[in-house]
């Protein structure tokens, strides 16, 4: 079994990479295509898919996601290729919010999921996931308005620890202005305490 794969993106598609490790190319199926630029070293936890019409590589440079991903893939009604759909929409962190809260209709709005798969996601993955993120040394699911959980997840995206990141959240994470206004903000803030 693969647990995870190292090496260099040689190309990316639209739903994949092509990462090439002591001179083979493996096609990796992921979220974000675009995590690891052209030419760079990643790393991604994998999820092997071997089925008689096939063998595919599902990996993750964000290990919460993986997690999030192997806590979705067992929830009857949710295969690999869904799971893979609902974290690209999504991502791990606003997934983890909504079961949090219980928001079904949150789950409802992600893609491939009606009001039954929905109810299973809570009754499924709930606890499980909680104890997955916090085992994980990861924080707590952070609150704060749809805004403020969409910036989260672009300042991740953009590389910024999660200790800056929360240092942001008494100011900001109950704003009432709209993600792209917080995101320049935010942005704006984090260049401030450097100094730049």
């Amino acid at each position: 079994m693969i647990a995870f794969i190292e090496g260099v993106v040689r190309s990316s598609r639209a739903e994949s990479v092509v990462v090439e490790t002591g001179g083979i190319g493996f096609e990796i199926f992921t979220p974000d295509p675009l995590a690891v630029p052209r030419g760079k070293t990643g790393l991604w936890h994998i999820y092997e898919s071997i089925r008689e019409d096939g063998w595919t590589l599902y990996g993750f440079t964000d290990e919460l996601e993986y997690d999030v991903f192997m806590a979705l893939i067992p929830v009857k009604g949710i295969g690999p290729r869904t799971a893979l759909n609902i974290l690209r929409k999504a991502g791990g962190t606003r997934i983890l919010e909504a079961l949090e809260k219980e928001d079904v209709k949150a789950l409802k709005a992600l893609p491939g999921i009606g009001p039954k798969t929905a109810s299973q996601m809570l009754l499924d993955m709930k606890g499980r996931l909680v104890h997955v993120s916090r085992s994980n040394g990861s924080q707590s699911v952070p609150a704060g308005s749809p805004a403020w959980l969409e910036t989260v997840s672009a300042l991740e995206n953009f590389g910024y620890r999660q200790a800056d990141i929360d240092s942001l959240a008494p100011e900001l994470a109950d704003s009432p202005k709209a993600a792209p206004e917080l995101i320049r903000e935010a942005l704006r803030l984090l260049a401030k305490r450097k100094g730049v």
